[in-house]
């Protein structure tokens, strides 16, 4: 089965996380008009990328385990 991951930020976050990238495609300009379209994926895993990425990782393989919430049975 296929599932989708969503990493959530708020605008905050992912502006610094964008301002601290070198030679990247994507130009800090572009940011707003990204999160005015972006449209969230419905029934996707939503993970908070505040998190540590330890914590991320845990939270989505728990999502992902026989008989969470999430598993779509």
């Amino acid at each position: 089965k296929l599932r989708f991951v969503h990493l959530r930020g708020d605008r905050a976050t992912l502006a610094a996380r964008i301002a601290a990238r070198r030679d990247h495609y994507m130009p800090p300009t572009l940011l707003d008009s990204q999160l005015a379209t972006l449209e969230p994926p419905v029934g996707a895993i939503d993970v908070d990328i505040t998190l540590p990425v330890a914590a991320q990782v845990e939270f989505i393989r728990r999502r992902l385990a026989p008989g969470s919430p999430s598993d779509g049975r």
